[in-house]
């Protein structure tokens, strides 16, 4: 597969590879949460997006049957960008994603380091830390 999107990539390809956009295409905050009063309203329309709090939100992924906090950051977009990443890493062509991609950008996305092994290697290092002398 990764063989394929650098030859794609090679030749000048630019078409869309996978294309699961969400189907509200403004950019507004308000169009992106499915209710009237957006302040007290935790899901979204991003896959793996959900409100933490009044002002984070948190990524959420499903890796062999198990549900995987990822994070929290401070912006809608950035959440779903970051579950699009994670989720192409771990699953491939077969991802879900929130946005389109090309060629390119999927073979950038696959030659970054793996975002869940950072993941791990940071729980790793807090259970040595938390853990009694």
């Amino acid at each position: 597969m990764f063989e394929y999107l650098k030859k794609l990539v090679r030749h000048g390809q630019t078409e869309v590879i996978l294309r699961n956009s969400p189907k509200i295409q403004n950019s507004g905050l308000d169009t992106f949460l499915n209710v009237e009063d957006p302040k007290s309203y935790r899901g979204t329309n991003f896959r793996g997006v959900s409100r933490n709090g009044r002002c984070n939100w948190q990524i959420l992924t499903m890796i062999d049957g198990e549900k995987l906090y990822l994070g929290t950051v401070d912006n809608i977009f950035k959440a779903a960008v970051l579950y699009d990443i994670v989720s192409v890493q771990t699953k491939g062509l077969k991802a879900k994603t929130n946005f389109d991609f090309t060629a390119a950008e999927l073979v950038a996305i696959l030659t970054m380091p793996n975002l869940m092994k950072f993941k791990e290697e940071s729980n790793r290092i807090k259970r040595m830390q938390d853990s009694p002398k």
